[in-house]
């Protein structure tokens, strides 16, 4: 009723132990720490794992728990716990994989969530109602899933690091919502926000974002390296956008669906069709905006970004570089600019040009018709309109500047 316990043998096998006034159950062995017929219920303020190189914690059925607190748990095995409410993982380490479900809120990784193995099957698995981010680490290709079936996976207190090669998580609030996840992963396999809630995510390096999605709410991904974007969605309305930025590398697009607005921005590298298709590479709701120190796109037809039709893009190649855009209906180009490059565009509708130049390079504009705002090749050598249809100027501001036409 008041005072800890301390258990030390070989092996230890859990029915019940319980310490309702605490401290501490404190259990030391270098065997297993398992429960074999299914019973295991500990009851305690802290739970503490006191030997190195222990081996199993819960292989044959997980361990019970109603703790506030698991610590100093160091396994040269896998560890299994289900806990009853909230809990607090403050170091927990395990050469092979780390499973932890929670009928409440979890906290990870304090000190850190780690597992050493470095193998495929060395994950680290979390569910609980929440999820507070701190250290979690698979070392070498080993994978982590968060799982938040009533709540959020948030970084509060600004610490978080999730390391590993896979990636997964679900929530059904938001994902970063105080503070960005930040990331050390090579890919984010599945990153869903299921109910309302936003995704905000720091790579350190390059990713593969397979398949993101929000519900209702909008997407952020900043990374130090490339990132190839092979499925990125959100629902919901306005506010509801897609954001990636890339301070170093391309943005390599395969699918990017967004209920408002899309802006990619690629700091030191190209804006590029993951595949030399026809299929939709960017569908908005509001304005497309692509910035690109190289290209955006490319200036060979194959090369082109195809966007959904009715799309309004804004494309900025800022040092060195071409824009190449396929609009697969009306097209509006509201701002499409190259420091040194050129600037192509089709549309199988009609397409507006209400801003478009270049400093070097040629403008080429395809459409089924085609509306005159301002278009300017001040370096030149030309700018080329090619239509069945009209070359007009309906609202009276028409301005082409160039050496030929």
């Amino acid at each position: 009723n008041l005072g800890p316990i301390h258990l030390i043998g070989a092996a230890i096998e859990v029915d019940t132990i319980t310490a309702a006034g605490g401290p501490f159950v404190y259990l030391q062995t270098f065997g297993d720490v398992d429960d074999v017929d299914g019973n295991s219920a500990i009851t305690a303020p802290d739970l503490v794992f006191g030997q190195a190189g222990m081996g199993n914690v819960g292989s044959t059925n997980p361990i019970n728990t109603t703790v506030d607190e698991i610590s100093f748990l160091s396994s040269n095995g896998s560890v299994r716990i289900n806990e009853t409410d909230d809990i607090l993982l403050t170091s927990m380490r395990a050469s092979n994989s780390i499973q932890v479900t929670a009928g409440g809120a979890i906290t990870a990784g304090a000190s850190y969530v780690r597992t050493t193995g470095g193998l495929n099957t060395d994950d680290i698995t979390l569910q609980g109602t929440s999820i507070e981010v701190d250290t979690i680490t698979a070392d070498g290709v080993g994978d982590v899933s968060l799982t938040a079936p009533a709540g959020s996976i948030d970084d509060a207190d600004n610490n978080s690091m999730v390391t590993a090669d896979d990636f997964a998580f679900s929530a059904v609030t938001n994902v970063g919502g105080t503070n960005p996840i930040n990331t050390t992963v090579s890919e984010i396999t599945s990153g869903t926000s299921t109910g309302t809630g936003n995704i905000d995510i720091n790579e350190t390096d390059a990713i593969v974002v397979t398949s993101l999605s929000t519900n209702d709410g909008s997407i952020q991904v900043t990374a130090g390296g490339q990132i190839t974007a092979t499925s990125v969605q959100t629902g919901g309305g306005a506010g509801d956008s897609v954001t990636l930025h890339a301070t170093a590398g391309d943005i390599v697009v395969g699918s990017i669906t967004s209920a408002d607005t899309v802006n990619l921005t690629a700091d030191a590298g190209s804006i590029v069709d993951h595949a030399e298709d026809a299929l939709v590479d960017i569908t908005a709701g509001g304005l497309i905006t692509l910035t690109a120190s190289g290209d955006i796109g490319g200036s060979a037809v194959a090369d082109f970004l195809e966007l959904a039709a009715d799309s309004q893009v804004d494309a900025s190649s800022t040092v060195v570089g071409s824009i190449g855009l396929d609009g697969l209906g009306a097209l509006t180009l509201t701002d499409a600019d190259t420091v040194w490059g050129n600037v192509l565009a089709r549309a199988s509708g009609a397409l507006t040009a209400v801003d478009v130049v270049t400093n070097l390079g040629p403008i080429h504009l395809i459409g089924a018709a085609i509306e005159v705002d301002t278009i300017t090749a001040a370096g030149g050598p030309f700018v080329y309109l090619q239509t069945f249809g009209d070359v007009d100027d309906v609202d009276g501001n028409s301005a082409i500047t160039a050496p030929d036409l």
